[in-house]
């Protein structure tokens, strides 16, 4: 008689491992990122994430993203690149975990709630853009997370980002 949680153990195993086959067999770049827009009020704008890759590398802005960083001091300047530049030290089986939490649940749902996507699967294009990015070759990071979010575009809503960040300061809000 197999264990229910051994079972879903193995079967998890086979899903994660279908979904890395499946992502090393048909990488698609019309199926991730290419940008990143950020909407204010009536207003967007986007970069796309090859000028986000440079910019993380050299410390070189493209013309586009430099006015983006021209409205920013220094300081913040460098902690943009370092948080482009971040990796996180999660394997994929890991990040499926964790992403099974409450806690991660919670928090997806709340990130979810400041993008914008036409059908309203924010969160779970999240939650793709993370497991693909921890099984990909330059494991779980920032730009990661961006080449592997599922729509040519990722839309930010700053202003409801801006709310979530305030509320987050002691902590997640709701937990």
């Amino acid at each position: 008689m197999i264990k229910l949680p051994l079972l879903r153990d193995w079967l998890t195993g086979i899903a994660i491992g279908l979904t890395i086959v499946g992502i090393g067999l048909f990488p698609n770049p019309s199926w991730c990122a290419q940008k990143v827009t950020a909407k204010y009020g009536p207003f967007y704008r986007s970069i796309s994430v090859t000028d986000l890759e440079q910019y993380a590398e050299t410390g070189k802005a493209s013309p586009e993203l430099g006015s983006f960083l021209s409205l920013v001091k220094e300081k913040k300047r460098e902690s943009f690149r370092k948080a482009l530049r971040m990796k996180l030290p999660f394997d994929v089986v890991t990040v499926d975990e964790l992403l099974k939490s409450p806690l991660a649940d919670k928090l997806l749902t709340q990130v979810a709630d400041t993008t914008i996507l036409p059908g309203h699967f924010e969160k779970e294009a999240l939650r793709s853009a993370v497991i693909a990015a921890a099984a990909s070759k330059e494991g779980l990071g920032t730009l990661s997370f961006l080449k592997n979010y599922p729509t040519p575009t990722l839309t930010v809503d700053l202003q409801k980002m801006v709310i979530l960040m305030k509320a987050n300061k002691g902590g997640i809000p709701g937990l």
